[in-house]
């Protein structure tokens, strides 16, 4: 799984249970999560909230799973990155914000599209209606099938009624 601007990967311990067929809140070793974001800060708080405690010594110590490793870096350059896997089957982008620079975000689907395996798919949320329009319509210019297109019923308000976490979810497959 990849996880383009992944900030801190609060979604990672949920998809990798999710993925790896084991219960809420409990990740699994068989799915192997790779984030990338540009904020260093984001990277370390994503690294400490994937560890986990060690009690097998005398004073518990803290370490990141195998499965989990997070890349501070440019994700409109994936190819940069020789750990970034070239192919998976998931690609996740939650809150892109395309209204920042569509042709910056049109770059990010591109690039994750295209190292989803042919069975795989990308999920990309957004936290309003506009922005989910507009991130549609980016989508209908690449090669990609669009296969689920919905509100979010579990989304989180925020502050303002006009958007909310994770408010629409796409899910699209390479054609």
């Amino acid at each position: 799984m990849l996880d383009l601007a992944c900030g801190e990967c609060k979604e990672g311990y949920v998809l990798s249970a999710f993925f790896g067929g084991n219960q809420y809140g409990l990740p699994s070793d068989k799915v192997k999560i790779v984030g990338i974001d540009v904020d260093k800060s984001e990277i370390d708080r994503a690294i400490r909230r994937q560890q986990k405690p060690d009690y097998s010594q005398k004073i518990t110590t803290w370490h990141q799973p195998s499965n989990f490793e997070f890349i501070c870096g440019d994700v409109t350059r994936l190819n940069q990155y020789p750990e970034i896997p070239q192919q998976v089957d998931v690609v996740i982008i939650r809150h892109q914000q395309i209204s920042d620079n569509e042709q910056k975000w049109l770059q990010i689907f591109r690039q994750g599209l295209e190292r989803i395996t042919q069975g795989g798919f990308i999920l990309i949320t957004s936290y309003s209606d506009i922005e989910h329009q507009m991130l549609i319509e980016v989508l209908q210019k690449l090669p990609c099938q669009i296969v689920l297109n919905e509100k979010n019923p579990w989304a989180r308000p925020l502050s303002h009624k006009e958007i909310s976490l994770d408010r629409n979810v796409v899910i699209a497959k390479r054609q």
